[in-house]
């Protein structure tokens, strides 16, 4: 996703603040450099900081303190994504859930902590949960529908829908308001990998900036080693270096969730003008009464309410939808994503 750099610079840099998506965080204004330094890292991501340096024309010590510090402010994480499919887990459902006799934010937080679930956030209204659980079949599907949500106090009605296929999934935007370490389960990895697979995994998803030497120390392995596992696990496509950036820090906090229902010619015509809409980060195929389902990041309601008529056109006779604001997030998967082959 390009980010947008800001038309007026800030003073206060660094500054302490609580955002709809989470607990308050160390949080800054980036400035041209930030971005330029982000935009390096997307180039190459197993770029030195030393190359970066050379590339922007900065010393190579303000790389490593401008990267320490958006870490820091949990603005920016570069670190190894996995792909659904070869982790056996896209088999995956959208849930909704309406509450009574307990708040929405407390239900939420306990669900954050069920492994199988991807995405938990309030929504407006009632429903007032959004969910995404990612799984590996039918059955572990219900297990986390009737054995887990359903016996947490205050889940009322829960409306599932399977997800047939996604056709796009933005994989560079993640809440990174909590510590990677309570929301990733980072030494998760897919069958038939080994013991020096899942640590330099575990490694790598708390930080992508660690270098096939110091994984090497660590694991008290050859540099070689290292460097052939992660060869052969990129180019498998297993997992894939990302970058991350939190879109509540680069200004944008409205986020919302698209359901879309209309005649088969209309439905195909709206996908490919959501595949070209930046704004929409995902786009899939549901089962149930909405056949797309999308989720949008932007700046504003306003800005929403252009994406919603002028570049989906949904103000258009034939479309039926229904636009729900997030109003904050709990859990966000951002390790988990699909890796184009």
């Amino acid at each position: 996703m390009r980010i947008e750099r800001p038309r007026k610079m800030r003073k206060d840099r660094l500054v302490k603040t609580r955002t709809k998506t989470g607990p308050a965080v160390a949080a800054f204004t980036p400035d041209e450099l930030d971005y330029r330094l982000i935009a390096e890292l997307r180039l190459d991501p197993q770029s030195s900081n030393r190359q970066i340096a050379r590339s922007l024309d900065v010393s190579e010590v303000t790389v490593a303190a401008r990267l320490s510090r958006m870490r820091e402010a949990r603005a920016m994480r570069l670190l190894l994504q996995k792909d659904v499919r070869r982790m056996s887990l896209d088999y995956f459902a959208f849930i909704e859930i309406q509450t009574s006799n307990r708040s929405p934010e407390a239900i939420a937080e306990e669900m954050s902590h069920i492994a199988e679930l991807s995405t938990v956030a309030v929504i407006a209204g009632n429903p007032s949960i959004f969910l995404q659980a990612n799984v590996r079949d039918k059955e572990s599907l219900l297990h986390v529908v009737d054995d887990r949500l359903a016996r947490i106090k205050g889940v009322g009605i829960m409306e599932v829908s399977l997800v047939l296929d996604v056709y796009k999934w933005t994989p560079d935007l993640g809440t990174l308001a909590l510590p990677i370490e309570e929301s990733l389960p980072v030494a998760e990895i897919w069958d038939g990998a080994d013991e020096l697979d899942r640590a330099i995994v575990s490694l790598l998803t708390l930080d992508g900036h660690l270098s096939n030497r110091e994984i090497a120390r660590r694991l008290d392995v050859s540099e070689g080693a290292v460097r052939q596992r992660l060869k052969k696990m990129i180019d498998g496509g297993y997992v894939r270096l990302g970058v991350v950036v939190d879109p509540v820090v680069f200004d944008r906090s409205e986020m919302a969730l698209l359901k879309v229902s209309a005649p088969g010619p209309l439905m195909a015509a709206l996908r490919k003008r959501m595949m070209t809409t930046e704004a929409c980060v995902f786009v899939g195929r549901t089962t149930g009464k909405w056949g797309l389902t999308a989720a949008i990041i932007c700046k504003s309601r306003d800005e929403l309410q252009e994406v919603i008529r002028r570049n989906l056109k949904l103000d258009l006779g034939g479309y039926v939808y229904e636009l729900t604001e997030a109003t904050r997030s709990f859990k966000y998967r951002y390790d988990l994503v699909y890796i184009e082959q």
